[in-house]
């Protein structure tokens, strides 16, 4: 390449789409609510519109002695304006599929999938209670 031309990475390309593609108020609607991941963990993700970071509490779902919550911070990255949560950037992000990508500085991936009850709460317009995961009904 030239002097001073940089050749973008396929991985750079799909995460400046994944911001590009995802303004505020878009992707707070799509990320709120409760997640599945390829790690092994239920995801619950909250915030209000007025705040500038969400928060995302991590639960493995082995049971295991040294199993225990993460609490991550998700917010939009003041120079790069591309979204990150705890170490990891915002690669790909699909509100047709309910599907998100996150990636690490070495790589590692997390997919995060809809829950099928939270995709149903959000289909109907409804807001994501949490005993409404588990068709469970509240106490008083």
């Amino acid at each position: 390449p030239r002097a001073g031309v940089h050749r973008l990475s396929k991985r750079s390309i799909l995460c400046r789409m994944a911001t590009l593609n995802f303004g505020k108020e878009r992707f707070l609607k799509l990320i709120s609510g409760h997640w599945l991941d390829s790690l092994g963990h239920s995801i619950l993700v909250s915030g209000c519109a007025d705040d500038a970071e969400l928060t995302a509490v991590l639960t493995p779902l082995i049971d295991h002695p040294d199993a225990r919550d993460k609490v991550l911070t998700i917010k939009r990255a003041s120079l790069s304006k591309q979204w990150c949560c705890g170490g990891a950037s915002l690669e790909m992000a699909d509100d047709q599929s309910q599907r998100l990508v996150w990636v690490t500085e070495d790589g590692r991936r997390s997919i995060w999938s809809r829950s099928v009850a939270d995709y149903s709460a959000q289909e109907n317009g409804s807001a994501a209670f949490p005993w409404l995961l588990h068709n469970a009904t509240p106490e008083p």
